[in-house]
């Protein structure tokens, strides 16, 4: 019935990645209960990440694309592909996981998606009140409406903290690292950006130095090569700062074999965000 291709390339400027495919490939059915999987992964709140909604992505049958989006509310200009594609997922007899990148994301100023929606809040409310009454008819209705919840809660507060810039928050993690410690920031995205500002404010740290393996497709001159690893006298502790645990352990494992780096000081864990301070 479905196809999910959740890998795809995101372009920023200079900046280029592979996002998505956290959901392990295979086919999923009903009968035998393995899409169960696929319906409990909609929205993982501790990785924020669950199933890719982009619509580009994916193969759907017609019949069940059509059945879906004559009952989705006109008026809705903002995740109408959440609401189509988990509707459509609760619908479904089989389901795909693909995790292949075929598929190019660029972000663009100006664009819709990076545009400001004065009725935001409005469309939020409209995306909850559909897929709670789609939610409510599957034998997975609790564990739908778990996440449901904790997709609303992040997308609220991403809006009401974005000129904060707290939408982007993710707590440093202090009780792995002793106070007044000097140590290396290890990735300049999302969470080492996180990281690296709290540091500078409340100095808990030492930061040696911030760097990242693209430092030169990086626009910060505060990011540096990752060379300076090698200097080991200069600091006690290295922090993989990157939002995917498994990519971590990873980034954790090429550290080691490149710089002769004891594992025992390198630290790898799963970011806190927002979300996790305000969810009960």
């Amino acid at each position: 019935d479905i196809i999910l291709n959740q890998q795809f390339w995101r372009k920023s400027g200079n900046d280029e990645s592979v996002m998505g495919g956290r959901l392990k490939e295979g086919i999923y059915i009903k009968d035998d209960e393995t899409l169960d999987y696929v319906l409990n992964n909609l929205w993982n709140h501790k990785t924020g990440v669950g199933i890719q909604p982009n619509l580009a992505c994916n193969l759907y049958k017609k019949e069940l694309a059509q059945e879906i989006m004559y009952n989705m509310p006109s008026e809705v200009r903002f995740a109408e592909d959440e609401m189509f594609l988990f509707a459509l997922i609760t619908i479904a007899t089989r389901v795909g996981i693909v995790n292949k990148p075929l598929y190019v994301y660029r972000l663009r100023e100006g664009s819709v998606c990076n545009s400001s929606n004065k009725f935001f809040l409005r469309d939020i409310n409209y995306k909850y009140l559909y897929l709670s009454e789609v939610f409510s008819n599957n034998k997975n209705a609790d564990v739908l409406k778990r996440q449901l919840d904790s997709k609303t809660i992040h997308q609220i507060c991403s809006f009401r903290f974005l000129k904060k810039g707290a939408s982007e928050f993710h707590m440093f993690p202090y009780e792995k690292i002793p106070a007044g410690s000097n140590m290396i920031i290890y990735g300049a995205g999302q969470v080492g950006k996180s990281y690296y500002k709290q540091m500078c404010v409340n100095k808990y740290c030492n930061v040696v130095a911030w760097c990242d393996e693209r430092y030169m497709d990086i626009k910060n001159d505060k990011v540096s090569n990752p060379d300076i690893l090698k200097e080991k006298d200069k600091y006690e502790y290295v922090l993989v700062a990157v939002l995917d645990c498994a990519m971590g352990i990873d980034i954790k494992r090429k550290l080691q074999q490149k710089y002769s780096i004891d594992e025992r000081i390198i630290i790898t864990h799963e970011p806190a965000s927002l979300v996790n301070f305000i969810e009960t």
